[in-house]
């Protein structure tokens, strides 16, 4: 996957993710984050239901992800400007819960993605104040 990404192929990414998706659920944690972070880093936007499905498992995982992994989760959903998905706000309570673990990169990354994600001004729906400050960025400083 990761030559893949190195070629910029998101094509061949896209494949991928498309053949690993319905087998999520038994696919190891370190795949699984390898797939979602290679999506993020061809900026697979619109890879479907795919992604989806992997990011859901994820979710689902977060109480037993590795630090390392969680933050490539996240930074992930930052990078792919997945503002809306609510993995992302059923994950954040595992990373606040955890952020002592993180290495000084994952909690760089984090607050990376939680910034890229943050609503902007004049840009799109308006969202409530706090959307994501008050569940984790000042939880985590």
């Amino acid at each position: 996957v990761r030559a893949m990404c190195r070629l910029s192929r998101p094509d061949a990414v896209t494949a991928i993710l498309e053949g690993a998706a319905p087998r999520a659920s038994a696919m190891g944690t370190r795949a699984m984050v390898s797939l979602v972070w290679a999506a993020a880093t061809v900026r697979l936007r619109d890879a479907g239901s795919s992604l989806d499905t992997l990011f859901g498992e994820a979710t689902r995982r977060g109480p037993w992800l590795q630090p390392k992994g969680m933050a490539q989760i996240v930074w992930a959903m930052g990078a792919l400007r997945r503002q809306r998905d609510n993995n992302l706000l059923e994950l954040l309570p595992h990373v606040v819960d955890r952020s002592k673990d993180l290495a000084p990169q994952g909690l760089a990354n984090i607050l990376w993605a939680l910034a890229a994600l943050r609503p902007k001004e004049g840009r799109g729906p308006a969202s409530p104040p706090g959307w994501l400050e008050e569940d984790a960025v000042l939880r985590l400083s």
